[in-house]
């Protein structure tokens, strides 16, 4: 008798620990990155193939652990450790307690319950979950072989079910989705910002990783040097004066127009005036300038800087919807998208952005609203413009005055510097919804 309750506690044991199996192949393979299992398989570690062949097929592979966790767990059910409870019954009903004599039998049924469902619980599933979860990819790879060779043996009843599955949610409308997205950019951003707090990223790596996020939105418009910053030589301007202008302004290219900005006949490299420097006479721009490159202002930063990548060239000119110059955009312009403002030896002005304090910043009329509300924690309309003098001239409905204040969302607006009808400075302070009113 004896023996046969070692014997069953023995087999229920065994059946928890195949459930635990079973627990831990679901969630080591499923949590499981791709790209750390190609990664793996790159490297020829052992079961990281199988692996990574599972982690691709999830239907198949889903249907077999159900398979296996209701064949033992049923099996568990079944053996219920009848034998055990009629030993414990017995032990009751001889109790010199009358209580517990009377309730033999269900005391010896809860009590066997209890021990088999805290022991599955814990053991077959809970500890192999956390095992899994630990390192998902190792034990990925441990549980790959003998999981390819279940689902061999067991293909006919995974293919059942998997069928029967999709016919019922076909039955209810439910359509299986197969292109969505492993992991979300929200997703990716909430991961940045828990790194972030534990010490994994520092802020260059959190605010490099974040712009490539946004670079993937941007258009040539946000990046360009507007029209009214464009440094262009006019295509009959004598010698002397082209000379003088590179040398004031120092930059490597230039447009050439005809008589007007919006007429764009070519570019002007620097490097090609070196050899004519002794003598400037001897420049004949028609024969200097070069194909100018067209690009529309909607045009995704990302495909322009695949054109410059292919064209080896780093300068375009944008035009607006109607087809005349809206500006000009460098590759410079592209990867300050990215990295944020690249200074050269011989720059002087100010940082677009300079934070004075937690409620007042600093910026440059070109900047962004939505940086500002990224390092202010603000809410400046992000749609009504590209760029903050933008979205104050939009706010008034015309141009303001120098030292003029202005109220938008929860942010006080100065007017610090002007030229022309470009505001070039603003003072910006975040205030309270009480003080905005």
């Amino acid at each position: 008798m004896d023996s046969d309750i070692y014997f069953e506690l023995l087999a229920i044991f065994l059946l928890i620990i195949a459930n635990g199996f079973f627990a831990l192949s679901e969630f080591s393979v499923i949590a499981s990155r791709k790209s750390r299992l190609q990664q793996k398989v790159a490297e020829g570690k052992l079961g990281a193939a199988k692996a990574e062949k599972l982690h691709s097929n999830p239907d198949k592979f889903l249907a077999t652990i159900q398979v296996g966790i209701t064949l033992f767990g049923t099996m568990a059910g079944v053996i219920g450790g009848a034998t055990v409870v009629v030993k414990l019954e017995q032990a009751f009903e001889q109790s010199p307690v009358d209580l517990l004599a009377q309730a033999a039998t269900p005391l010896s049924v809860g009590l066997v319950a209890v021990a088999i469902t805290v022991t599955a619980v814990v053991i077959g599933e809970l500890v192999p979950k956390y095992l899994a979860l630990s390192h998902p990819e190792r034990y990925a790879r441990y549980v790959a072989g003998p999981i390819t060779v279940f689902i061999t043996l067991t293909s006919f009843i995974s293919g059942l079910l998997s069928g029967t599955a999709r016919l019922v949610l076909k039955l209810f409308g439910v359509a299986r989705s197969t292109d969505q997205p492993i992991i979300t950019e929200e997703e990716i951003n909430l991961m940045i910002n828990e790194g972030k707090k534990k010490g994994i990223f520092d802020d260059t790596e959190e605010r490099l990783i974040k712009s490539v996020f946004d670079f993937a939105d941007s258009t040539v418009r946000r990046a360009m040097t507007p029209r009214t910053d464009v440094v262009g030589i006019e295509a009959n301007t004598s010698p002397d004066k082209i000379i003088d202008t590179i040398i004031e302004y120092g930059h490597s290219r230039y447009p050439v127009y005809n008589r007007t900005i919006d007429n764009v006949v070519g570019v002007l490299f620097t490097k090609d005036l070196i050899h004519h420097k002794l003598n400037p006479q001897l420049i004949i721009l028609k024969d200097l300038i070069r194909t100018a490159t067209f690009v529309p202002d909607s045009m995704p930063l990302s495909k322009l800087l695949q054109d410059f990548r292919r064209k080896k060239n780093q300068l375009a000119v944008v035009l607006d919807e109607f087809g005349g110059t809206a500006g000009i955009v460098t590759l410079e312009d592209i990867l300050e998208e990215l990295v944020g403002e690249i200074q050269d030896e011989d720059d002087t002005k100010a940082p677009p952005l300079v934070k004075h304090s937690d409620t007042i910043i600093y910026v440059d009329g070109l900047v962004w609203p939505g940086a500002i509300n990224e390092l202010m924690n603000s809410r400046l309309p992000e749609d009504r413009a590209e760029t903050i003098a933008g979205l104050v001239i939009s706010h008034l409905g015309r141009l303001p005055e120098r030292d003029e204040t202005i109220v938008i969302a929860d942010m006080r607006i100065v007017i610090l510097e002007q030229e022309h009808t470009r505001l070039t400075r603003l003072k910006l302070e975040k205030i309270t919804p009480k003080a905005a009113d």
